[in-house]
This record gives structure tokens, sequence and C-alpha cells, in this order.
């Protein structure tokens, strides 16, 4: 069971919104993830020892890699999500995730 307090910060780079352990990042940028990294997430987590699995630390590496393929002026400086029409969410965070 987890404890209330055990929480991380967003896996967004630049994010620092605080999400629970077992989950990778904010709601607005788990969701701006593409579907196929997000899968392979959950699949890393659930099949292998949460963030320790050599799965889900190459899922976080392809995700990170993706993030690095955003285009700078697509991104909203403030929180580094991509701006509302330009392929992602800059919805208010509720934690979600991976």
């Amino acid at each position: 069971m987890r404890r209330p307090n055990q929480v991380h910060l967003c896996g967004w780079p630049g994010c620092r919104r605080p999400v629970p352990l077992e989950m990778w990042g904010c709601r607005a940028h788990w969701f701006t993830l593409p579907d196929a990294i997000r899968d392979d997430v959950l699949r890393g987590w659930r099949f292998g020892r949460g963030r320790l699995s050599p799965e889900w630390i190459a899922a976080n590496d392809r995700a990170l890699e993706w993030i690095k393929g955003i285009p700078e002026r697509a991104k909203d400086s403030r929180t580094d999500t991509p701006v509302p029409g330009t392929g992602g969410s800059n919805a208010d965070s509720d934690p979600s995730g991976g």
C-alpha cells in the first residue's frame, strides 16, 4: 500500500507537478505522450519491478526522446507542455499516468 507522502515530480522535463510514485507524470503530460509510448510505460510497470524494470526504463527513455523532438516553439515556457492546437494538451493537472 502506498503511503500518502510517496510522490515524485512529473516525468516531463521541467514540470514541477508532484504525482504518486506509481504514475509517470501529471495528467496533462501523460496524455501528451503518444498512445504507443504510454502503453510501453504501463507494460514496463506492470510486468517488471515498477520504475526499476529494464522495460520501464526503456519506455521512459523513449518518452524523453519523443519529448526532445517537440519543436521549442510548440512548448509553453511555464510548464514545457505543448500548447493547445500543436498536438498536445495544456490542461490543468490532476495526477494520471502509468
